[in-house]
């Protein structure tokens, strides 16, 4: 009763004092956190982004333009298309699906034609803004496609692994929530379906919506604090556990950046009822909709995290789907995200079940951690997502997952949702700051921190299109009385490699390489009953995933063996390129000593920290 008396006496003295927004009301869908009425507090998914203490954030050169701010849908979609101009022989843009409202999901495919077809080789599928207020993480994938092209001829790294692998990628899967989250309602995460979901049940949908408040405008708050909580922090009072430490808040309304009010549009005009804003565009969580224990998700219509109305209902997670689907050559996966500082990896929709690549995933999430350590932040810690930071059904990251690939999600950015604040004075008001917040801000970084976020994950993403395991032959000659044929899997996730040799009169040959992992591997055959043939080789590298093998593209050469050598008939010989140097200390590996403990989230994952000899 003090306090719900004490809000009241705030109120009216804000209101006399004519402060921006004073011709607010009281919005229903505010959440009660901690003792504070702010919309955005319940809202973090996950651990901030954490800036090395005494570092600088890293100067990143040569940054296009396009990646100094937040781009409406439009724009995605002419960055993708200049960058098919620029460089037709490694880039294919193509429409892999329809939004809700009209806008093409767009695919695409990075990897070298000269040196092969791309959709025959191992490839790595990226993909990002499933949640409409995460551009960020649409921005992190552009970011690495462009890096890999641009630096294609001059960089060892980009360009043999475009010439030997490939990279599919759906840089934004919800085109109608970022260019809603950009102009209109800086909170919007689902998409844009106009027909499953009646917020408020009015028996209305979509006819309240959020009007004019998208990136860059901000949800002011009054907060009034304890004086000698003021006194122990002048300039800035929101640290450690403030909200502990308020008398009283009041919501201020929405304003702009210079402070202006933002009135709200009562649309369907039932604000002495209900308010404004109280049905907001869409939809469906594009997250829960996948077809991984989706009636584990949440039915509530009005929910943030609502699955839809039935698996696959929405026209974006079915694009991912077939998409992936078409492209049996994809190994590894990486489906980003933000609202945390994080690498995550299955199960989500579970803490319990058995997860057969529980130990890889952790080798490969301590190497995150270490490769994130970098322009200017902390290194981001790593989980199994349902026992680190929370449950999800209906995920992505788990449909991957069974479809036989490596799949990890990197939550790329978390913040404050308090994007500045400043002191209030007023008569009959004191010790009182506003806070201007905004799940925007809370969610991706400020525009001039957009590089060196982007800049910090690409070097993740890029390990694992490197890891991806590639078969490629390095040598075939004669050696005395033998062939001997030398191939490589030089990366850096082992692999079971099969090799076979056919002549052309019938005979067959074949041998295994169990476990191959950054190395060669040499095959003497016996001379003699190949001479004057034409032999075809194969090398099919076998990732075990999820306990089932899945086969990736396979490498072929043919060659006529004669008595003077050996003449290569159709494929490419290439000498074997160790990549774990490009990766820093430990090569493909971290040490766990190091990247453990602080940097996994979560209880401890029951898996010994040294891996199998076969990953060594």
């Amino acid at each position: 009763m003090k306090r719900a008396l004490l809000l009241a006496a705030v109120l009216a003295l804000v209101l006399a004092a004519g402060a921006p927004g004073a011709a607010w009301h009281p919005d229903p869908r505010i959440r009660w956190v901690d003792g504070v009425a702010d919309p955005t507090a319940g809202i973090r998914e996950g651990p901030p982004s954490r800036p090395a203490p005494d570092v600088p954030l890293a100067q990143v050169e040569d940054a296009p333009a396009f990646f100094s701010r937040y781009p409406s849908s439009a724009e995605v979609r002419a960055f993708l298309e200049g960058l098919a101009q620029e460089y037709p022989q490694l880039v294919a843009v193509e429409t892999v699906g329809t939004s809700w409202q009209g806008r093409p999901i767009l695919g695409v495919r990075l990897g070298n034609q000269a040196t092969g077809d791309p959709d025959a080789r191992p490839a790595l599928y990226l993909d990002g803004q499933h949640h409409a207020r995460e551009p960020i993480s649409t921005l992190c994938v552009l970011y690495t496609l462009w890096w890999l092209l641009s630096q294609y001829g001059h960089d060892a790294l980009a360009t043999h692994l475009l010439d030997t692998r490939t990279v599919y990628a759906i840089p934004s899967v919800n085109p109608d929530g970022n260019d809603i989250w950009l102009a209109d309602h800086f909170a919007q995460r689902r998409n844009a379906n106009p027909t499953c979901c009646d917020d408020d049940g009015d028996g209305l949908v979509d006819e309240d919506p959020p009007n004019g408040i998208g990136w860059g405008t901000f949800h002011a708050y009054l907060y009034v604090f304890d004086p000698a909580w003021l006194a122990a922090h002048p300039g800035n009072p929101f640290v450690d556990d403030w909200y502990r430490h308020v008398r009283g808040t009041a919501d201020m309304g929405f304003v702009d950046a210079e402070g202006n009010p933002i009135p709200q549009i009562d649309d369907d005009g039932d604000s002495p009822q209900r308010g404004v804003n109280e049905d907001p565009i869409g939809g469906v969580d594009l997250n829960r909709n996948y077809d991984v224990h989706w009636n584990l998700g949440t039915p509530q219509v009005w929910s943030d995290t609502y699955r839809g109305p039935a698996v696959w209902s929405e026209p974006e997670a079915r694009a991912v789907r077939d998409w992936v689907l078409a492209h049996p050559n994809i190994g590894v996966a990486a489906t980003l995200h933000s609202g945390a500082d994080v690498l995550l990896y299955p199960w989500g929709w579970s803490s319990t079940e058995r997860l057969p690549d529980g130990q890889v995933y952790e080798h490969i999430g301590r190497k995150a951690s270490q490769l994130t350590e970098c322009c200017g932040f902390l290194g981001a810690p790593h989980t199994w997502t349902a026992r680190g930071l929370y449950t999800v059904s209906g995920s992505a990251i788990d449909w991957l997952y069974l479809q036989g690939i490596y799949a990890f999600s990197p939550e790329v950015y978390a913040a404050s949702g308090i994007a500045y604040a400043t002191p209030y004075t007023a008569p009959g008001i004191e010790n009182a700051y506003l806070a201007y917040t905004s799940v925007g801000v809370m969610f991706n970084p400020p525009e001039e921190q957009i590089v060196q976020t982007c800049e910090r994950w690409r070097r993740f993403l890029v390990y694992l299109l490197a890891a991806l395991p590639a078969p490629v032959f390095n040598e075939v000659a004669v050696d005395g009385s033998s062939l001997v044929v030398r191939v490589a899997n030089n990366g850096g996730i082992a692999a079971d490699l099969a090799l076979d040799a056919a002549t052309d009169k019938g005979l067959t040959l074949h041998v295994n390489a169990p476990g191959l992992r950054g190395r060669p591997f040499a095959w003497s055959l016996p001379l003699k009953p190949l001479l004057g043939h034409t032999l075809t080789l194969t090398a099919t590298a076998t990732l075990h995933i999820g306990g089932a093998p899945r086969d990736l593209p396979p490498a072929t050469l043919r060659v006529r063996v004669g008595e003077g050598g050996v003449e290569v008939l159709d494929g490419n010989l290439s000498p074997f390129a160790s990549l774990a140097g490009f990766f820093g200390e430990d090569g493909w590996d971290a040490d766990p000593r190091r990247w453990e403990g602080a940097y996994h989230l979560g209880p401890p994952i029951g898996y010994p920290l040294v891996l199998p000899v076969f990953w060594r």
